[in-house]
């Protein structure tokens, strides 16, 4: 079980500024244990703040770029 809460989450998030989805959450919340493992000195709020910028690419929201096209007609 994890030492977190859902709020010790978003309460990181926001104060770095980062938006995050509810599958994000609980991914940080479900791999929480793991990480605190491989840094057990650490300060739960660095490791959190970690994670978030480990969030895999396949829980990131996809972005799409679109280009029009800038022929000009007469």
């Amino acid at each position: 079980m994890s030492k977190i809460q859902k709020e010790d989450v978003i309460g990181v998030s926001r104060h770095l500024g980062i938006l995050l989805t509810e599958e994000q959450i609980q991914w940080v919340l479900d791999n929480y244990d793991s990480h605190e493992q491989q840094d057990p000195n650490g300060n739960w709020t660095l490791i959190v703040e970690q994670m978030l910028y480990d969030i895999p690419d396949e829980l990131k929201p996809k972005v799409f770029e679109f280009y029009l096209d800038q022929k000009v007609t007469n």
